[in-house]
């Protein structure tokens, strides 16, 4: 019955309100989920094909579901009917980025479907407009995002961030409302701004998440408009600032999701939108004012 009730038109209600998902979770043990999934074949990437299941692009799919033997956990999206199930066993352990973003994974395929990214980066908004920080890991997003709300700016949040295309503009949406930087962040330790905001250490104590309050000032109110894309990198004393540059994907990529067969349609996305606006080279220093200053400047520099 619960293999039926997967995607099973009969069983499940179907909603129009894109704003509405009904999403089912359960506790299953390693013997049923294993006769769960047995009618399944399952490919390199741990999609279910089913044997009813047409053959098609697989990133047009509307139905798919994923299998993870090594945690013990099954998650099914149908996008049709906006339904999702979350079957988990009891040895199943989270990553930690799971505890504190369960559904990221989600928002990824939802922005997928309705004309929207999930991107890695932090984001910097003055006057309802944005500047989208890319990059990997130890860029200077977080650093960048942080320094500017020290100094009276806004933002949507430094980890992942929604964008979503809106009568030939690109509109930037918060997703999670946290921040986070890495232990032992000497350039942002003196900010007072992180003072009045909850926290808390993961990672083995090398990263701290922060949880400022929905009310607290720093949030962007509504969406902003993408003004331009960013790419930090940290400017030793030899380095000139870059001038503007041809947009690239480098620190786009970081966010692809997890199951390639997707990230095609997920770098078609990236590329369209990346196209449409100017991508900037932003040398830092360790003086967080004069990153203020570039951030600023670039603002006036998209402005006209």
């Amino acid at each position: 019955m619960m293999r039926q009730s997967l995607f099973d038109e009969e069983t499940t209600s179907v909603s129009d309100d894109i704003s509405k998902w009904h999403i089912y979770g359960w506790t299953l043990s390693e013997k049923y989920m294993a006769q769960l999934i047995k009618p399944y074949n399952r490919n390199r990437f741990g999609q279910l094909i089913g044997p009813r299941e047409l053959q098609t692009d697989l990133c047009e799919l509307e139905q798919f579901a994923f299998y993870d033997s090594k945690s013990g956990g099954l998650r099914a999206y149908d996008f049709s009917r906006q339904i999702a199930f979350f079957l988990l066993t009891p040895s199943h352990s989270f990553a930690e980025w799971e505890i504190f973003n369960p559904f990221k994974e989600f928002w990824h395929y939802w922005a997928l479907f309705h004309d929207a990214l999930l991107v890695h980066s932090g984001v910097v908004c003055q006057n309802n407009q944005a500047l989208v920080i890319l990059g990997p890991g130890g860029a200077g997003k977080s650093t960048t995002t942080l320094s500017c709300l020290e100094f009276g700016m806004k933002t949507t949040g430094d980890d992942f961030n929604m964008l979503c295309v809106a009568e030939e503009k690109i509109l930037v949406y918060p997703v999670f409302t946290s921040l986070k930087t890495k232990k032992g962040n000497a350039l942002i330790m003196p900010f007072k701004c992180l003072e009045s905001w909850a926290q808390y250490a993961y990672a083995n104590g090398q990263k701290t998440i922060y949880f400022p309050k929905r009310s607290d000032p720093i949030w962007q109110s509504g969406p902003a408009q993408l003004a331009a894309f960013i790419e930090p990198y940290w400017q030793s004393q030899h380095d000139q600032v870059s001038d503007a540059k041809q947009p690239g994907l480098k620190g786009a990529v970081g966010a692809v999701l997890q199951h390639p067969y997707l990230a095609k349609r997920y770098l078609s996305a990236t590329k369209r939108m990346m196209k449409t606006l100017s991508c900037y080279s932003l040398a830092l220093s360790n003086q967080p004012p004069k990153n203020v200053a570039r951030i600023k400047a670039l603002f006036a520099l998209v402005r006209h």
